[in-house]
C-alpha cells in the first residue's frame, strides 16, 4: 500500500543485505580475524576498513538507486524484507538515515500462515512445526524491536489496526515517511489493495515495480505464486490451530504475546471433538 503512492518506489524484496552484504562483511571479519599460522589473504589485504566500508555503500547505492529510477515521482524507496528484522544492526551500519517500519501481528495468526505456506509455495523456507514456527516469530519480533536501540527512526503499525482503520493508519505511515497524503487518498490506495481485489482473478492489484534480469527474462506481467494470498483476517488461529498447538505457542512466545497486549486466552479448536473422545474411548 506504501509503495502505491507517487512519491515512494519499491521492488520486489531485493535480499540486497541479508543474502548479499552481510556474506560480504562476514568474509571480511573472518578474513582479518586470522593469525600469523595462517596466511593473510582476502580484500584487507588491498582495502583499509574505511574503504571497504565505501564500496558496501557504494554497492548499497547502486541498487538503491536503480529502484528509485523505475518510478521518476518517487523520493522514498521502499524495501520490503521480513528477514531484515534480523539485520537492523547491519542497516544502522550502512544506512544510518533508514526508516524502520515493523508491522506487528498477533503471533498465533502468524503461525498458522507459516503453517499454510509450509504446505505450498513456502515450503522452501516456512516452519512446519508449530514450536519452530513461534520460535521464528519471536525472534523476528524481538530483533526488529532493537532497531530502536540502534537510534534508527522506528515505528511499529499492528496488522489488526490496519484491518480495523486502514486509512488513518496508512496516513500515519506517510507522515512517518515524510510523504504528504490525504486521508481521501489513503482510503483510495486502502480500498484498491482490499483482499477480495488482490485476489481477484482479474487484474492483479501491486505496487510492485520489476526490472533487472527477472524482467528481461520473464516480463513484467508478474504475480505471487497460488496460496500466496489468503484471507488476511485477524483471530483465525482460532479456527485453524488446535487448543495444544495454541499451548506450544503459548509456551514459547506467550510472554511476548502479553507484552504486546495479546491475550493469551485459549480460544482454539479442541484438539480432538468431544464425539472423537468418546469413540476413541470405546475403541479401547
Amino acid at each position: 500500500m506504501l509503495g502505491a503512492h507517487p512519491s515512494i518506489v519499491t521492488s520486489q524484496e531485493t535480499d540486497l543485505l541479508n543474502r548479499y552484504i552481510e556474506p560480504l562483511c562476514h568474509a571480511w571479519n573472518r578474513d582479518l580475524a586470522t593469525n600469523q599460522k595462517r596466511r593473510f589473504k582476502g580484500l584487507g589485504a588491498v582495502l583499509t576498513q574505511d574503504e571497504f566500508d565505501e564500496w558496501i555503500v557504494r554497492s548499497i547505492a547502486t541498487v538503491y538507486q536503480k529502484v528509485r529510477s523505475l518510478k521518476s515521482s518517487a523520493s522514498v524507496v521502499l524495501d520490503k524484507n521480513p528477514t531484515y528484522s534480523l539485520k537492523t544492526k547491519l542497516i544502522c551500519r550502512y544506512l544510518p538515515q533508514a526508516h524502520f517500519i515493523h508491522v506487528l501481528r498477533d503471533g498465533r495468526d502468524v503461525v498458522a500462515s507459516m503453517l499454510a505456506a509450509s504446505t505450498g509455495w513456502g515450503r522452501s523456507w516456512a516452519p512446519k512445526k508449530t514450536v519452530q514456527a513461534a520460535k521464528t516469530w519471536k525472534k523476528h519480533v524481538l530483533g526488529a524491536q532493537l532497531a530502536r536501540d540502534y537510534c534508527m527512526a522506528y515505528i511499529e503499525v499492528r496488522y489488526e489496526q490496519l484491518l480495523r482503520n486502514g486509512p488513518v493508519e496508512l496516513s500515519r505511515l506517510f507522515d512517518f515517511c515524510k510523504v504528504p497524503a490525504t486521508l481521501t487518498e489513503c482510503r483510495l490506495i486502502y480500498e484498491r489493495f482490499a483482499f477480495d481485489n488482490i485476489r481477484s482473478p482479474g487484474e492483479y492489484h501491486s505496487s510492485i515495480l520489476w526490472s533487472g534480469e527477472v524482467e528481461r527474462r520473464h516480463g513484467t506481467n508478474l504475480r505471487e505464486p497460488d496460496g500466496f494470498f489468503r484471507e488476511g483476517r485477524s483471530g483465525a488461529w482460532a479456527e485453524l490451530l488446535t487448543a495444544r498447538q495454541h499451548r506450544a505457542i503459548k509456551k514459547v512466545a506467550g510472554t511476548l504475546l502479553g507484552d504486546l497486549g495479546y491475550s493469551t486466552v485459549n480460544n482454539a479448536r479442541p484438539s480432538m471433538s468431544i464425539e472423537r473422545v468418546i469413540k476413541f474411548f470405546c475403541r479401547t
